[in-house]
């Protein structure tokens, strides 16, 4: 993640949202994904498309594949490493995946809308930070993680987005 663009949001919470990714006790890898991405992670064009989210935060198996949650199956594509931190159930590695294609067609067929909190006007770069420091909240939100661990394992859950929410209108 460049830091540029946290500099660019002018948020003392995007950056310190990069700084904590950085010591996040779940291995985080960043990438930034500049082609359109459905809601399934497909790569589409803009035909016809509902086109995907602007960010995404997935685990890792053990062999290292990403693995994305299938809502139909309610579960992981695969089984998510996990290891234990404060008393807590976290991922042993994650991937946040910025959608940087979908941002900038959204920004160009929304009429110059952010699909982040409906705010208009926000650039390119200050929308990553945000959809960044969203998803970095997932990896250390052991009732987020513990929720999707248990909607996997077929058990009482309570449906939860994830705490990492709290943060997002500070990180604009």
């Amino acid at each position: 993640m460049n830091l540029g663009y946290a500099n660019e949001a002018g948020s003392s919470t995007a950056i310190n949202n990069i700084r904590k990714a950085s010591r996040n006790r779940t291995k985080i890898n960043v990438r930034i994904e500049n082609r359109l991405v459905d809601s399934d992670g497909n790569y589409t064009d803009e035909s016809g498309m509902i086109v995907g989210p602007n960010g995404i935060h997935l685990p890792h198996d053990k062999a290292g594949n990403l693995l994305w949650w299938d809502d139909a199956e309610q579960g992981f594509t695969g089984i998510p490493e996990y290891k234990w931190g404060s008393r807590k159930r976290l991922y042993q590695e994650s991937t946040i995946v910025i959608f940087q294609g979908n941002m900038e067609y959204y920004q160009e067929h929304g009429d110059g809308i952010s699909t982040y909190f409906g705010v208009y006007g926000l650039s390119i770069g200050q929308e990553m930070s945000a959809v960044l420091g969203h998803e970095t909240g997932h990896s250390e939100d052991g009732v987020f993680i513990r929720d999707k661990y248990l909607q996997q394992e077929g058990k009482m859950n309570n449906g939860l987005e994830g705490e990492g929410n709290s943060q997002d209108e500070k990180n604009i």
